[in-house]
């Protein structure tokens, strides 16, 4: 996704959000080998342990195996040949230390941060609270992420036109918004229905969220120069909220597989999400004070 988004940012002239639509998307689309991948990687896990039961712990280490080659077997062709379309006159430094001394890009990574912890934390448990709960079945629950990917191509493509007009920082922080309601919801699911809808909802509203920070990146940077620098480390530091919210998200929900604790991790993915929509609300303000008909 970084690397996609710099080369988008790179070949076209303009800070333009239509110009991601390509990269956020083509990764949902069912119509290239690797894009099928991504929509299946669920099913290639649904296929490891026995069925009809849950994986068991010492089943849980082959899993990430396959992951990891799809991840290798799609990725070292465009390693390989992919070229920087201009060099730079002088080498460009991987950190850029003016950034910490940018409040509205510290501020915009700390949001993106949070709202991401939030976000992966439906993202690794949907599939679980619903076999957990019985709720789905066995087979139902591993396509759940696969819908909410299918769900989140629509997301990362009207939302991004539309920011075209509007700006970038008007939509993300209702993206966030909407994504923590959802995950507030789920308090309340208890049927196959509601988890579906919840699963495309989300899928849709998490494709805002997802899509439109490199554009923000390159909207809050002065000296496009530096507009790959401050993405790379943008994407560095949200790196973390992959482990907070996945992972970590883990110690909430505790070690007891007949009683886990699902209302604290909702909860926090919630809350998470929350913390980010209004940190994103405070930057849009910073940016362009209180008018609303204002593009930022």
């Amino acid at each position: 996704m970084v690397l996609s988004s710099y080369v988008s940012l790179s070949f076209l002239r303009r800070d333009d959000p239509l110009i991601t639509i390509t990269p956020a998307a083509n990764r949902l689309l069912p119509t290239h080998r690797q894009d099928r991948l991504w929509l299946d990687r669920p099913r290639h896990v649904r296929l490891l342990p026995p069925a009809p039961s849950l994986p068991q712990p010492s089943q849980l280490t082959s899993i990430p195996r396959p992951s990891a080659f799809i991840s290798l077997a799609t990725l070292i062709i465009p390693i390989l040949v992919l070229k920087q379309r201009i060099v730079p006159a002088t080498a460009r430094s991987l950190i850029d230390y003016t950034a910490f001394h940018d409040p509205p890009y510290l501020l915009f990574v700390l949001a993106v941060t949070l709202g991401f912890i939030g976000l992966y934390t439906i993202i690794f448990y949907l599939s679980y609270y619903g076999a957990q709960k019985q709720i789905t079945d066995y087979s139902l629950s591993f396509y759940l992420v696969p819908i909410l990917n299918a769900a989140s191509v629509f997301g990362r493509t009207v939302p991004n036109a539309i920011s075209d007009r509007t700006g970038t920082l008007n939509i993300i922080g209702p993206g966030a918004l909407a994504c923590a309601v959802l995950v507030f919801c789920m308090l309340a699911v208890s049927s196959v229905g509601g988890i579906v809808t919840v699963a495309v909802l989300f899928g849709f509203a998490s494709g805002v969220f997802i899509a439109l920070p490199p554009v923000c990146f390159a909207v809050l940077t002065k000296d496009k120069s530096k507009i790959g620098t401050r993405i790379g480390m943008g994407f560095g530091a949200i790196a973390f909220s992959v482990l907070l919210g996945g992972p970590g998200t883990g110690g909430i929900l505790g070690s007891n597989a007949n009683d886990p604790n699902w209302t604290g991790t909702w909860i926090w993915g919630g809350v998470m999400l929350v913390a980010a929509a209004v940190l994103l609300g405070v930057l849009r303000m910073q940016q362009a004070g209180w008018k609303l008909m204002v593009k930022i």
